[in-house]
């Protein structure tokens, strides 16, 4: 009851709630201390029995325990209802231990606890619920969504797809590469491709090289899988601007990336819409780890949040108490520049457009602005920088998962949770890694040969699962 209360009062209405049957066996193996291969088995099994009592269930609540076998039920339950089953979304949620009320008074059990996190909660779920029953276009049943744009940039039209990708390594020794591509004109719902890839360039002598691989070596066949699915969710037409936002790349990466996956896609588009199929593209990617901060200039007073001319190395004087601007995470003195500020003139990189984008409210100490490279943008769609800042910062609204603007672009986000939920799959699959040094033979040569045997194995496997559940099954990775 309580469940379908909180989740009317955010859009979401439930035909029913109840009870399935207690885990016996999970719970049994989690009691005797069995392994974690068992414990494994126990949990499919319980799975399976919930699967078959009832095929209509559209989401399931997974309570999972507070100590350390956690983790194997949520990898377990994740690969088993999202490539076996796939019937139904879950939603896994911690019970924290019992615990004292406010002042000492009273104990809170951890379902009680547990009922404090639902309005947090049913925030996640529309992305993972289908909008409607059936409805599968080609392109794979269409998600809920609880965002939108009241006015979105001139770019972001219904003719416009954007892209976002991202690579994952050390994935139980392996990297894993996704893609995400929005679905229609509201560009809160994704389709994506996930693969498997060597996480090690190979050299003249097919041995290792030093370096990792950064590249998406599979993103022809990712983004042109991406376009047929986009086109039949609209229309039977093709989209004629592509944003594509690379998340994942240093500096030194930008050359042998760009160079790469330009000519990927282009042969993408060239594939699916044929030889005079050439979309306006734009190729933008967002740097987390840097060093670059900014803060209120205590001398400087007035001025607002907003992308454009504002905040090129500036910042604000606004509020109250001590100059902090209103914010949770300012300092004494100075406090986060408002969500919004864009910074380029003075700081940014030579040589290419560039500019740094605070987005987000800083809630706890000093707001870390995002670093976004444009190393790509095709003249005729005749953009200006203040345009590309914009859009960018719009996106940065268009995350299902939460109530707030987050801090980098949507689509490299959602790349970002889909290339770790494929390195979750990986990861229950082969729980052993690649640095196992019992099972390596002990010459150089034949350690070589048993390592990239153990990729080509487990690439293999992954990307397998990834072509058996089809274009249908793959969107419901989505905010997994």
């Amino acid at each position: 009851a309580e469940v379908k209360k909180r989740a009317s009062a955010h859009g979401l209405w439930f035909d029913d709630c109840s009870f399935v049957e207690y885990p016996q066996r999970t719970w049994q193996a989690i009691q005797n201390g069995d392994s974690a291969e068992a414990l494994r088995a126990a949990v499919r099994q319980d799975l399976d029995r919930v699967n078959f009592a009832d095929a209509s269930s559209a989401l399931l609540f997974v309570v999972l325990p507070s100590d350390g076998r956690k983790d194997d039920i949520y990898k377990a339950v994740k690969l088993h209802t999202e490539t076996e089953l796939c019937t139904f979304a879950t939603q896994c949620v911690v019970t924290p231990p019992a615990s004292k009320g406010k002042g000492g008074k009273g104990e809170q059990s951890g379902i009680q606890q547990v009922e404090r996190k639902l309005n947090n909660i049913m925030v996640k779920l529309p992305a993972k619920l289908r909008l409607r029953r059936g409805g599968d276009d080609g392109a794979g049943a269409e998600a809920a969504r609880n965002v939108r744009l009241q006015s979105p940039h001139w770019l972001l039209t219904p003719s416009t797809m954007v892209l976002g990708a991202d690579v994952t390594h050390h994935a139980a020794g392996v990297s894993v590469a996704g893609v995400v591509a929005t679905r229609g004109a509201d560009f809160a719902t994704y389709l994506s491709e996930l693969r498997a890839q060597s996480p090690f360039v190979l050299g003249a002598d097919k041995k290792r090289a030093r370096k990792s691989e950064e590249r998406i070596l599979e993103l022809t066949a990712m983004t042109a899988s991406l376009l047929r699915r986009w086109r039949a969710a609209n229309r039977d037409r093709l989209p004629e601007t592509v944003l594509y936002y690379r998340d994942g790349v240093s500096d030194g990466q930008f050359k042998p990336v760009l160079t790469m996956e330009l000519n990927q896609l282009a042969e993408a588009m060239r594939q699916v819409g044929g030889p005079e199929y050439e979309p306006k593209l734009v190729i933008i990617v967002g740097q987390k780890r840097h060093q670059t901060r900014f803060f209120l200039d205590s001398g400087e007073a007035g001025g607002s949040g907003g992308t454009g001319s504002q905040g090129y190395g500036h910042g604000w004087r606004g509020g109250e108490k001590g100059g902090k601007g209103g914010e949770k995470g300012g300092g004494k003195g100075a406090g986060n520049v408002p969500p919004g500020t864009v910074a380029g003139r003075g700081i940014a990189q030579p040589g290419h457009l560039n500019f740094f984008l605070v987005s987000a409210q800083g809630i706890k100490g000093t707001s870390i602005p995002c670093h976004y490279h444009v190393l790509h943008a095709d003249a005729r769609l005749e953009v200006q920088a203040s345009d590309l800042e914009q859009v960018t910062y719009q996106l940065c609204h268009l995350y299902s998962r939460a109530d707030k603007v987050v801090g980098y672009a949507a689509p490299a986000y959602c790349a970002d949770h889909l290339c770790e939920r494929g390195k979750l799959y990986l990861e229950e699959k082969f729980p052993e890694g690649l640095d196992a040094a019992s099972s390596a033979p002990s010459s150089e040569d034949a350690e070589e040969r048993w390592i990239r045997e153990q990729v080509e194995e487990r690439c293999r496997w992954f990307n397998d699962l990834q072509a058996s559940l089809g274009s249908g099954r793959s969107t419901s990775l989505q905010g997994r």
